[in-house]
């Protein structure tokens, strides 16, 4: 390069730096303080309530704006809008002015109609002292739950001590299951839970939850609902009111009576039917219980049923009749469980019993003690008799014929009859029918027997027959002596009917000789 380039390039070299000096000096401080705004608007903070929104419920956001401490002009604020994907879902307007270093907090109250995240925007639009617009804009993003079950108690009248049911109706007003509900109820000093796996979208269900207060009165009730939502996180609700708790009153019934036939076929009873003559127990009425049917009609059936009614405000349960007759227990008979106002009656068959006062014992369970009352039942059973009637005796050559009847003189069933000929020195059984076998006979009929015997006539005066039988399990003989007076002895050849039968026999054939002559003059 020749030497005399080397002045030129400095020359170049300071006309650049008087250039960009002049530049620079063109950005004074004071041209810089012309492009601040007058009025710096901003929003400082924003206030989610409740902290956890859920769909259906009003959400409230509360926009905090400030004017900075140097601006150098008041701000008259115009709007300040919720915005979410450019559409404006809540906006509060004519707020007033904010001087330089005021704040001002805006209440903006939404509701979202489905759960997730919600990306928001709060914009707020002013304007200055010279009539500019001024504003400001914070992005705020808001996690919507799903809403909280709807919770709603329906409570009966409970007793102190004893079990009583709550019922929660649990709904779920959102699209989405929730999972693993869990219901606790808080009633005065007792508790009680009941769970639910899952409760659809949209679905309502009641659960029946346990408790047992002691205390009586208005006793407060709380129900607590905590689930888990279709996003995974674990809340609860809860709903409050009262149940009336009443004072525990024990009060049971025991009537014992001759069985009427729908009872014997079903074993049950109405209350309705049973408030007429039930006699109550418990406290009050346990003496007046212990006193069966006074009734001689009522008391013959070996057919009975033993009532017992629940005269108290709280189920008894485990309830059993116990038997008992002459210092020893009898079959048991299971009732189970009596609500308040319930009775329940068991048929009892008293055919193998004897005579005499039957005790039954009630036992039960009422708020976890042990309970019981006693009737007593004046059991005469009916009874049956064979008495040997319409007797024939005819002899020929030496063999006697006895015809008879065995009739039951009693109301009950006798069984096993057999009549036969007793031994005697005049008497004795002969074939064919040295004995005969009746069976049974009902009461108040008759069954026709007949017996066969050898016999010396002339030194004989009277037959004796042996009856035996059983009636009520009990096995009973007798012995009955036929007179002989007026039996003659006839020779073989004669009629060996009763008289009774011959002279029928003599009708009929007189009758058909009859209508054997009219047929043949017609």
């Amino acid at each position: 390069m020749p030497r005399r380039s080397v002045p030129a390039a400095l020359a170049l070299s300071v006309a650049l730096v008087v250039s960009l000096g002049a530049g620079v000096v063109g950005v004074s401080p004071t041209a810089l303080a012309q492009e601040v705004p007058d009025a710096r608007l901003t929003v400082t903070d924003a206030t989610v309530t409740p902290a956890e929104p859920v769909t259906g419920a009003p959400t409230t956001i509360d926009a905090t704006v400030s004017l900075s401490g140097g601006s150098t002009s008041p701000v008259s604020l115009q709007r300040v809008d919720l915005v979410e994907g450019g559409e404006t879902i809540a906006s509060a307007d004519d707020l007033g002015a904010l001087s330089a270093g005021g704040t001002l907090t805006v209440p903006l109250t939404a509701t979202f109609d489905q759960p997730g995240q919600r990306d928001l925007e709060l914009v707020v639009v002013g304007e200055n002292a010279s009539g500019g617009e001024v504003s400001a804009t914070r992005p705020l993003t808001v996690v919507v739950e799903s809403a909280p079950p709807l919770l709603t108690v329906q409570s009966s009248e409970a007793v102190a001590g004893t079990q009583s049911q709550v019922a929660v109706e649990v709904a779920n007003p959102t699209t989405a299951a929730m999972r693993n509900v869990v219901v606790d109820v808080q009633a005065g000093d007792a508790t009680g839970r009941a769970t639910l796996a899952t409760l659809a979208g949209g679905a309502t269900e009641t659960v029946n939850v346990t408790v047992a207060p002691e205390s009586t009165g208005d006793v407060p009730v709380d129900a607590t609902v905590t689930y888990t939502t279709a996003a995974g996180s674990v809340a609860e609700t809860t709903t409050s009111t009262t149940l009336a708790v009443s004072e525990l009153r024990e009060d049971v019934g025991v009537r014992v009576e001759r069985a009427s036939q729908n009872q014997q076929s079903s074993g049950g009873g109405s209350l309705q039917d049973q408030l007429g003559s039930l006699v109550g127990g418990g406290a009050t009425g346990g003496a007046a219980a212990q006193q069966g049917s006074e009734n001689d009609d009522e008391s013959s059936g070996s057919q009975v049923a033993v009532t017992v009614t629940n005269f108290g405000n709280a189920p008894i349960r485990e309830v059993v009749v116990q038997q008992r007759s002459n210092g020893s227990d009898g079959p048991r008979y299971a009732v189970g469980t009596l609500a308040p106002g319930a009775s329940e009656s068991v048929p009892v068959d008293l055919s193998r019993v004897p005579g005499g006062q039957v005790q039954f014992e009630t036992t039960y369970s009422l708020a976890g003690e042990s309970g019981s009352e006693t009737a007593a039942y004046d059991y005469r059973p009916q009874t049956g008799a064979i008495r040997v009637t319409g007797v024939n005796l005819t002899v020929t050559d030496g063999t006697l014929r006895i015809e008879g009847n065995a009739g039951n003189t009693g109301e009950a069933t006798v069984s096993g009859v057999v009549v036969a000929v007793a031994e005697s020195e005049s008497v004795g059984p002969a074939y064919p029918q040295r004995d005969y076998f009746v069976g049974s006979v009902e009461g108040s009929e008759f069954a026709p027997f007949e017996l066969t015997a050898d016999i010396d006539l002339a030194n004989a005066s009277s037959v004796p027959v042996d009856v035996t039988y059983v009636v009520n399990g009990v096995e009973r003989a007798d012995r009955v002596e036929l007179p002989l007076d007026g039996v003659e002895e006839r020779e073989r050849g004669g009629s060996d009917f009763p008289l009774s039968l011959s002279s029928a026999f003599v009708v009929v054939l007189l009758a058909a000789a009859a209508v054997a002559v009219a047929v043949r003059f017609r």
